[in-house]
């Protein structure tokens, strides 16, 4: 599925409809370049859960990990700063992607050859000005 976005907050929507598909063991993976609106993406999502309406929603460059209370919980990752001589297996990636989360792992190219079966991926596209292309793949069909 491939959609454009003109705004940030048609890209905070597009999380929103993301999520509706979403649920505890899901894994997404995001894509793009800084500024690609990975975050916004992401804050999307975490503003559709049950709980996460209110949340602030900010990425998690400089902790790496960053916990939601939402229902599902949110594990909400980012990469970005990942030191060049760890790997992700070094945070901890069997614990915090489990089955009793949702897990957003922002600047998933650093994951290098680390796969998850079944993981919903988004590529972003940094198109002219506010637009951007979202390919997603490997979306968890409806219930």
């Amino acid at each position: 599925m491939t959609i454009e976005s003109n705004s940030p907050q048609e890209t905070e929507n597009l999380g929103r409809e993301l999520a509706r598909n979403l649920t505890a063991g899901d894994i997404v993976l995001l894509y793009g370049d800084l500024g690609a609106g990975k975050s916004v993406l992401a804050r999307g999502i975490i503003h559709a859960l049950p709980g996460g309406k209110d949340r602030i929603v900010r990425s998690p460059t400089y902790v790496y990990i960053q916990h939601h209370p939402t229902n599902p919980p949110v594990s909400h990752v980012d990469l970005y700063r990942l030191p060049k001589n760890s790997t992700p297996e070094d945070l901890g990636l069997e614990e915090w992607a489990n089955a009793e989360c949702l897990t957003i792992v922002e600047w998933a190219q650093r994951l290098a050859h680390t796969r998850f079966a079944g993981a919903t991926e988004v590529h972003i596209e940094i198109l002219e000005g506010n637009r951007r292309r979202f390919t997603v793949e490997n979306m968890i069909p409806p219930e």
